[in-house]
């Protein structure tokens, strides 16, 4: 296996398994706040859905490809940050964005599984163009449907 299929298996094994994850807390927070209506409630105030959502989000960003701003400094030291102040930040960022703009549940369905989605598909199609075989998996259902 050279480095380059290497590096494509590496991507496509965080990406299934971020949306095996997804699928996962989507579907206990279903149950969870059908079963519990004020544990919905609990997780907005505890914001545990949206840093869940935001560390996966941006995880998807970054397997994707997406490159972080390395030009912003830390309001301390006046140094840059670090890759992973940098990635520490996004997550803050990103997860008081998530909390104005979803629902809890709706992060899932609307957010995170299309996101996963394009970039799963998109990084599957680099595979078979490049001639590497796909290693089997078993796509949850949500993966599995068209739109």
């Amino acid at each position: 296996m050279d480095e380059q299929e290497a590096t494509f298996r590496a991507q496509l094994r965080r990406l299934r398994s971020m949306a095996t994850s997804v699928t996962h807390c989507y579907y206990c927070e279903q149950v969870m706040f059908s079963v519990w209506p004020e544990s919905q409630a609990q997780a907005i105030l505890e914001g545990r859905i949206y840093t869940v959502a935001a560390i996966l989000l941006i995880n998807v960003a970054l397997v994707c490809g997406v490159d972080i701003d390395k030009r912003k400094f830390n309001p301390n030291t006046g140094h840059p940050l670090t890759r992973k102040e940098s990635v520490e930040y996004l997550y803050q960022r990103q997860e008081r964005l998530l909390r104005v703009m979803f629902d809890p549940i709706d992060i899932y369905p609307r957010l995170l599984m299309p996101l996963i989605k394009v970039c799963l598909e998109q990084q599957e199609c680099l595979m078979v163009e490049q001639g590497f075989r796909l290693p089997r998996w078993e796509r949850p259902e949500w993966l599995k449907e068209t739109h």
